[in-house]
């Protein structure tokens, strides 16, 4: 195996990592000043669903540290690593169809007025969702032979991606408690084996396993800096949330799934793993469904 080496030392490594956290401490600290003068106004969303919501977001950050409880640790990802992983693909990509049919699009279109105008306006902000994360996925994509490179840009990469997990999960509490814990589920669900795939990125770019939990857990401040934000926005303007939050995310969805998802899953050539990844897909989808009915 070729020997990979450091793009930067391990000093810088954790120069970087303490700015990082400096930075999250400062802003953390005003926004949360900011975030309790808000749940303490009149009207406000309530202080239980509120702290279920920042929680919720902080909880899909933190999965960025799960590959750890299951790479091995020296292998970067055996033969059957990834036939699970791309088995855990399948049903990431069935339950994300299952949170934009079932109950994103639903809800936004049932908060619609009965014209054409109002159902024309969600779709326009479906299509703005997929646009918006085409051209992020667009910039992130480079030519560079670097693995190095590759690691950082990824990780650049990840907390616009958590950030905007942070704003779809508490656009969705604001809506109705049931939506942002299926919006919480559906997105934990499909980040755990994206976040194992990163992993191995960083693994490959000469990070060790203590340095790529770290660098993760750094970036896994932004999807509670996108729902803090999310919900001071609330305090102004709450009728959006179904008007163009709900459609975005539900747009955004659609490009993880049917883009970034489905492709490596349309590889697989064996027909008895394209049967296991079909009904795991089926089984995404049932499951957002009967969580949903539940919750009813």
């Amino acid at each position: 195996m070729t020997k990979v080496y450091k793009f930067v030392s391990v000093n810088q490594d954790a120069v970087l990592f303490q700015l990082v956290t400096l930075l999250n401490v400062t802003v953390f600290s005003q926004l949360f000043t900011t975030m309790l003068e808000i749940l303490l106004s009149p009207g406000s969303l309530s202080w239980g669903r509120g702290l279920l919501c920042i929680f919720s977001a902080f909880v899909v950050g933190l999965s960025g540290v799960v590959p750890l409880l299951f790479l091995p640790l020296d292998s970067i990802c055996s033969k059957k690593d990834v036939i699970s992983l791309n088995r855990w693909l399948s049903y990431a990509t069935g339950s994300l169809l299952g949170e934009v049919f079932i109950h994103l699009l639903p809800e936004s279109w049932i908060n619609s007025k009965c014209d054409i105008d109002a159902f024309q306006i969600p779709g326009l902000w479906i299509l703005g969702g997929l646009l918006l994360f085409f051209i992020i996925e667009k910039l992130c994509i480079h030519d560079s032979t670097e693995k190095e490179v590759e690691g950082y840009l990824n990780l650049a990469a990840n907390v616009i991606d958590n950030f905007t997990h942070g704003v779809a999960i508490a656009g969705s509490y604001l809506v109705s408690l049931r939506l942002g814990i299926l919006t919480t589920t559906c997105i934990l669900v499909h980040e755990v084996p994206h976040e194992m795939a990163d992993f191995v990125i960083l693994l490959r770019s000469g990070f060790s396993r203590w340095e790529a939990a770290k660098a993760q857990l750094a970036t896994a401040s932004g999807s509670t800096l996108g729902a803090i934000l999310t919900l001071c926005a609330n305090a102004s303007v709450t009728g959006c949330t179904t008007k163009w939050i709900l459609p975005f995310t539900a747009g955004g969805f659609l490009y993880i799934a049917l883009v970034s998802l489905l492709p490596d899953i349309l590889k697989e050539l064996s027909f008895k793993e394209s049967i296991i990844h079909l009904s795991l897909m089926f089984f995404g989808l049932t499951s957002m469904a009967v969580v949903s009915y539940a919750m009813d």
